[in-house]
């Protein structure tokens, strides 16, 4: 008799080493050779990959349940960190072996810091806006989103623009929007590194 837990999986349509979800989902596909059904499953979570005794993240205990869609509801995953998960599952008392996967939570971007206009420096047009690039810790690709707005609330925004490539150390964008003369304006930016954004920016203003 075979019995497997195959298809071992964690986070939907996410790539495994960029989990964003901190509480993602675990699927698997029970396989038994018999055609018995699935009685209960087993899953641990660890940091530790040589870990074969418990899971020090997440320990689910036997549970009694058929389903192959289980939520993580562990301690708390890391940004960052690697995660080792393993799974098994079980007809009456006749267990499968151990499937296993590793998993990394993805590190954000860190949040671009302006460097004009800001503290309410008067310019002309055309009006061009600058941050220092962003780091990651994954040394992912990462791309820029200014956003211009009329109020130091951040509600009514005049003008952005989505996926900027960085400069060298500095990334620049021009405002197309027309802003009218003397006028006060804000503006933020966030930085993406194909998996999830930073926190936004500081505001900036200028005149």
């Amino acid at each position: 008799r075979v019995l497997e837990v195959q298809n071992l999986n964690i986070g939907v349509n996410e790539n495994r080493m960029h989990i964003i979800d901190h509480s993602p989902m675990i699927s698997f596909d029970y396989y038994d050779s018999m055609g018995e059904e699935q009685t209960s499953y087993q899953i641990q979570v660890s940091v530790d990959s040589s870990s074969t005794t418990t899971g020090d993240i997440w320990e689910s205990g036997i549970v009694n349940s058929d389903t192959t869609n289980v939520q993580y509801a562990g301690n708390e995953l890391i940004d960052g960190n690697m995660y080792y998960l393993r799974v098994r599952a079980a007809s009456g008392d006749f267990w499968s072996n151990w499937s296993y996967l590793s998993f990394r939570m993805n590190s954000k971007p860190t949040v671009p810091i302006l460097v004009s206009q800001i503290n309410n420096q008067v310019t002309t047009t055309p009006t061009i806006l600058s941050v220092l690039n962003s780091m990651d810790a994954e040394e992912d690709n990462i791309l820029y989103s200014f956003f211009v707005y009329e109020d130091a609330s951040m509600e009514t925004r005049l003008d952005s623009v989505i996926g900027i490539p960085p400069g060298q150390d500095t990334t620049k964008w021009q405002i197309g929007f027309s802003l009218p003369d003397n006028g006060q304006y804000f503006w933020n930016v966030t930085a993406n590194d194909g998996f999830e954004n930073s926190n936004l920016s500081e505001i900036g203003s200028f005149l």
